[in-house]
């Protein structure tokens, strides 16, 4: 599993993720423009994770942190009302036990504004970590220790099938935008009739050999409907 942090502020922060990513066995860390120096104060507080931080990977977007990358989960601080269905994050607590595959990333956002919507948007899944209403931001720290330990748990109690890749999943998310375009006239809003079927492929986490049927039920529907 992949942690993606994007664009820390502090490298305190940065040495305390790649302390608590050894804790529970994670090793691989990208960081996306970060704007801490990543120098001798995070090697302070990475203790002896030192070795994640040496070897995490710099990058300068979101995208080529998660390539090759699925599900892709982000991070936001709490459930913001009025959010669509389509892009509204889910407890912790809830998404665990659905979200599998070897090659997931978990994204966390910058510590004073977290991850943008439009970040967000281009996850397969959003999560948020419950705390109470009286002060919901959590230290980043804090919270990639948080959820890493739940991924820990769950992995150890139920280890992840093997699942459709992401390179079968692009294919497949192609053939359903290509499928929502042949009848997109007949559509009131092709583009939300894309994102829900995107969160239906996505969400299920097909195998490869149901994901390859569905792309050949999509290719036959766009073939006929064109």
């Amino acid at each position: 599993m992949r942690i993606v942090l994007v664009e820390p502020l502090y490298d305190s922060n940065v040495g305390k993720v790649c302390r608590v990513m050894k804790n529970f066995g994670f090793r691989e860390l990208y960081l996306v423009n970060p704007q801490a120096p990543c120098g001798a104060e995070a090697e302070k507080y990475a203790k002896h994770a030192v070795d994640i931080l040496k070897k995490a990977k710099i990058v300068k977007t979101f995208d080529e942190a998660v390539k090759g990358c699925y599900p892709i989960v982000g991070t936001t601080a709490s459930l913001h009302k009025g959010e669509s269905e389509l892009v509204r994050p889910k407890p912790l607590s809830k998404a665990i036990g659905k979200i599998k595959g070897k090659k997931t990333a978990i994204v966390f956002g910058r510590e004073d504004i977290g991850l943008d919507k439009d970040t967000l948007l281009k996850c397969d899944e959003s999560i948020y970590i419950e705390t109470s209403g009286d002060y919901e931001s959590l230290n980043l720290s804090n919270a990639v220790a948080i959820v890493l330990y739940a991924f820990r748990l769950r992995w150890r109690d139920e280890p992840a099938e093997e699942r459709a890749g992401p390179r079968l999943m692009r294919q497949a998310l192609l053939c359903a935008d290509e499928a929502v375009d042949a009848i997109s006239k007949e559509l009131l809003n092709p583009v939300k009739c894309k994102r829900a079927l995107k969160n239906a492929i996505v969400r299920s986490y097909p195998t490869s050999e149901e994901l390859r049927t569905i792309i050949c039920v999509l290719k036959r529907f766009a073939k006929k409907m064109h």
